[in-house]
């Protein structure tokens, strides 16, 4: 029950925590049968939340058992449906035999053609690629044929999971949901070897995971990929509304841009990072290194004038939003030390601190019949995006501003760079 009142607060939230969720290829979730989400897992909390809140279906989902530690904790995360794994690093060998429990309701969910997530990576890395899968996916499926032989089949969607930054606040988040799996057509070699049978479902698993992730083969690219990551954003046009999109478009772009530079030689790789850092050192030398997003189309006097009259709006819902935002940072700066916790935590806290915000303002509303306080929330949903127009806005002054021969260096930095990447 607690989790289908939560989950529309949940989805809401995530809305205006991410600039954009995208989601692709939703329809390869078969309906109405067994289905094993299986993700990769670059953040503590935040995959199952989106998958919780942005499919239909109502959503199962294994996490580590050392959070089930407190019995009150575990009633609140057992009617979340999170279901407990033990690993002997965490509470040692006592409690890895309650996991048989856990995976009888695994079978029973499935066995009700029900979703169940797993996070196949079986550990967190705060990472832009795909690491080896653990082989628990594979175990819990063949497990639910064996428990249930007369179930049709259980089908394992192999689920891409990307953000454009995992601890950060109004990023964007990329998903890509894979061709179903059936188990079934791997049963046969399950029967006469079940320990072949599991590594060649977990193999075609890992195989059909990797299209949907951005993988950066080596970390010493990442921050030249990044870059280019950025580079790419701001030349795209990008519409805040629906926040939830099913293009797939900037998700193929990212992969496309990492395969290319996973398969570059030594040589070519280093004239790419050198143009890449030489282009940003041009970029922070004009003012423009953090832009976000350009905006080159529209009449900029205009959008000045529009942001000049929201003003008063963006002013009240900011100061009226500071206190539990304020709140969310300081909790996670002062004891998150753990980069994939970030944004979990973050989101969490700021959940809690505006539902009791909320609540205050009710009070204060109904005591003092000041209906118009209700629009507060309304002006800070509106002041998180000013914010956002306003970083446009404030980029394309600073590119307007800039004179010819910096115009000039900075096109000419980018034509080479072009070359380079085709």
């Amino acid at each position: 029950m607690l989790y289908y009142i939560i989950r529309p607060i949940v989805r809401f939230a995530l809305k205006l925590f991410y600039r954009k969720i995208h989601l692709s290829n939703l329809d390869n979730i078969p309906k109405g049968k067994p289905v094993i989400l299986a993700a990769n897992h670059p953040t503590a909390f935040m995959e199952p939340c989106i998958l919780a809140c942005f499919q239909k279906r109502g959503l199962f989902y294994i996490v580590r058992g050392d959070i089930f530690a407190n019995k009150f904790y575990a009633r609140i995360l057992g009617s979340l449906h999170m279901l407990p794994i033990y690993r002997k690093k965490d509470r040692g060998y006592k409690f890895i035999k309650q996991n048989y429990s856990t995976f009888s309701t695994c079978y029973q969910t499935l066995a009700n053609k029900r979703t169940v997530m797993i996070l196949a990576e079986g550990t967190t890395e705060h990472e832009k690629r795909l690491r080896p899968l653990v082989k628990g996916t594979a175990r819990i499926a063949f497990g639910t044929l064996d428990e249930f032989p007369d179930i049709e089949d259980v089908y394992i969607v192999p689920v891409g999971v990307n953000y454009t930054y995992a601890d950060q606040f109004r990023s964007e988040v990329y998903i890509d949901f894979g061709e179903p799996i059936s188990t079934r057509s791997f049963e046969q070699l399950y029967r006469e070897n079940a320990n072949q049978g599991i590594n060649d479902l977990t193999k075609l698993l890992q195989e059909k995971m990797f299209p949907g992730v951005i993988h950066i083969e080596n970390e010493e690219d990442e921050d030249v990929l990044e870059k280019l990551f950025r580079l790419d954003r701001s030349k795209q046009t990008f519409r805040p509304f629906p926040v939830v999109s099913m293009d797939s478009t900037p998700l193929k772009r990212e992969k496309r841009l990492a395969d290319f530079v996973n398969q570059l030689s030594a040589g070519t790789k280093e004239k790419l990072k050198e143009a890449v850092n030489d282009h940003f050192e041009l970029l922070r030398e004009s003012g423009l290194a953090n832009c976000r997003k350009f905006e080159k189309k529209g009449n900029s006097f205009v959008l000045f004038l529009l942001l000049a009259v929201l003003f008063p709006v963006f002013f009240v819902g900011y100061i009226f939003g500071y206190v539990p935002m304020w709140h969310a940072r300081f909790v996670t700066n002062r004891r998150v030390r753990d980069i994939t916790f970030r944004s979990s935590i973050l989101m969490a806290v700021g959940v809690v601190g505006w539902l009791i915000w909320l609540v205050l303002l009710i009070i204060i509303t109904l005591t003092f019949k000041a209906w118009y306080l209700l629009v507060l929330p309304v002006f800070s949903i509106v002041a998180m995006y000013y914010l956002d127009v306003f970083d446009s806005w404030n980029c394309n002054r600073r590119l307007k501003g800039l004179s010819a021969e910096q115009r000039e260096s900075i096109s000419k930095s980018e034509k080479e760079l072009d070359k380079l990447l085709h």
